[in-house]
């Protein structure tokens, strides 16, 4: 997977230039970063069917 610099040509910068990384390592950088994304997106998914399971009676 390839990360397009068209685009989010912001999130390369504000990552390498803010925790110092090298443009080499921003890549892998934007690769946890979205994992860490998807994970509070499903973990969020299911607290939320959780919750609607437990409201309904």
């Amino acid at each position: 997977m390839i990360v397009s610099h068209h685009t989010a040509p912001d999130v390369d910068t504000l990552l390498s230039s803010e925790q110092g990384y090298y443009p080499l390592l921003s890549y892998f950088n934007v690769q946890s970063f979205m994992q860490h994304v998807v994970f509070q997106l499903v973990l969020a998914t299911i607290l939320l069917i959780i919750a609607v399971s437990i409201s309904t009676p």
